[in-house]
């Protein structure tokens, strides 16, 4: 699924990143394959998401999120 998908609340682990302009940008601020992350909240009528990525918090457009595939944790085994 992609990380713009997830629901409010969910965790789930990064699969995939879209090998684009902003890939580079995304693994400098941890979001890496195999790393877990939480939707905290929407804002914005859900344009703008917040993450907890490790121990901080990140906020993402959707259109850049959608550019990053998940899987839900406890769904299927890692």
């Amino acid at each position: 699924m992609a990380l713009d998908h997830l629901p409010v609340g969910r965790r789930a682990r990064i699969v995939a990143l879209k090998d684009d302009s902003a890939y580079l940008y995304l693994l400098r601020l941890g979001l890496v394959v195999g790393a877990e992350i939480e939707l905290l909240r929407s804002l914005s009528r859900g344009s703008i998401r917040v993450f907890r990525i490790d121990n901080g918090e990140l906020a993402l457009r959707s259109e850049g999120a959608s550019g990053i595939t998940v899987r839900l944790e406890g769904l299927d085994p890692a």
